[in-house]
């Protein structure tokens, strides 16, 4: 998006696919928490925000690991079961996009295998590590897939059980 940018092609034209190869890559995921943060409990206003900010970078995939993110911060202001905040957020994305799909695979094999996060991952990566977009990661250990990495984030939380440090050895 920002060589994009440096050359002339402005948002919301610099993150989409056709002009940034990396349209689905975790970009904007990475950089939405602080949309979230900004606005407690109003996912509604950080879909607002979000649609501003996410296209300087990304679209699809890359978009939605965004949304999906400032989403779930914003109902973690009012929620404190996980899979109720991951549920929520997963509301904010269409239906059948390959993000809300993985997202919404993560949760039925969390209820699945609800004390085997490993089989959840296995499951994750069997079905959904085949990244298309990234051309020089496809298909690569160092796969930076937004709906990958986003599996990661829920795997994480949904099985961390709210210990902090269990969440991110589980999520990296």
């Amino acid at each position: 998006g920002r060589w994009n940018i440096l050359h002339g092609i402005m948002p919301p034209q610099s993150g989409h696919w056709k002009n940034n190869p990396n349209a689905d890559d975790i970009d904007f995921q990475i950089e939405a928490d602080f949309i979230g943060l900004i606005c407690p409990a109003m996912p509604v206003s950080a879909l607002e925000i979000c649609d501003r900010v996410g296209h300087i970078m990304n679209y699809g995939d890359g978009y939605y690991g965004g949304v999906f993110v400032a989403a779930m911060y914003t109902h973690a202001f009012v929620d404190s079961e996980i899979s109720v905040v991951v549920q929520k957020a997963l509301e904010s994305l269409p239906e059948k996009s390959e993000y809300h799909q993985t997202i919404s695979d993560v949760l039925a094999w969390w209820r699945q295998y609800p004390d085997d996060w490993k089989r959840c991952w296995f499951e994750v990566q069997k079905k959904w590590s085949n990244d298309r977009g990234c051309p020089e990661l496809a298909l690569q250990p160092g796969n930076i897939d937004a709906k990958l990495n986003g599996a990661y984030i829920a795997i994480g939380l949904l099985y961390g059980e709210q210990d902090f440090g269990r969440t991110l050895e589980i999520s990296t």
